[in-house]
């Protein structure tokens, strides 16, 4: 006996109802849906309004990322004393981030997918043809306390003649949440791994001390 169109429309409609309960508005990347039909819609909308019967909840929002400030930018000066703008080698800077998160099924532990964009600038005084830049990803809690710090390198090539560069850093921090704790807890920092006169640098041109 074949099914009849209504039936097949109903069970269509139902396996987007299905992926409507999905889907995760942090997943920043989802893959384009063809338009529905008027009539198609319609029928989603009932059984949309039919889903709660399944008691599935939204998963919770993602651990909120920052970079942290002040060392969003790195300035590298050549060896020697002079601080002058002809004694630069490279500037670094953490252009941005994206990403979202996954949770385990008992939701008590959550991955972040993290892609972090990294920028490099050509300086007057650089002879290499590459850098390597170390950045960190830290998992903090409700108080600002560091709970865990991973620092990792990458390559950015900057030959002659190219006066800017840039690479794209995956990466997944997990966070275990504590008893009676979730994902409003923790939060995620990053940003770039600075020796003591970098970050000094940075102060003194944010006027801080």
């Amino acid at each position: 006996m074949q099914p009849s169109s209504t039936g097949i429309a109903e069970a269509e409609a139902f396996e987007r109802c299905e992926d409507v309960l999905r889907f995760s508005p942090l997943k920043l990347l989802a893959r384009p849906r063809a338009a529905l039909h008027p009539l198609a819609c319609a029928a989603l909308a009932v059984f949309v309004a039919g889903c709660s019967t399944f008691n599935r909840e939204p998963p919770p929002p993602c651990p909120p990322v920052a970079i942290l400030g002040e060392t969003s930018s790195l300035t590298q000066f050549r060896q020697g004393p002079g601080r002058d703008l002809t004694d630069v080698e490279y500037g670094v800077q953490i252009l941005d981030y994206r990403g979202g998160c996954e949770f385990s099924s008992d939701k008590r532990t959550v991955t972040i997918n993290l892609t972090t964009d990294i920028i490099a600038q050509r300086g007057p005084a650089m002879t290499g043809t590459a850098i390597t830049v170390p950045y960190f990803i830290a998992v903090l809690d409700r108080s600002q306390q560091i709970l865990t710090k991973q620092v990792f390198e990458t390559r950015i090539d900057l030959p002659a003649g190219r006066r800017r560069a840039g690479v794209a850093e995956g990466s997944q921090p997990i966070i275990p949440f504590a008893e009676g704790k979730g994902p409003k807890d923790y939060s995620i920092m990053i940003g770039l791994q600075l020796t003591d006169e970098q970050l000094a640098w940075n102060r003194q041109a944010r006027g801080g001390n």
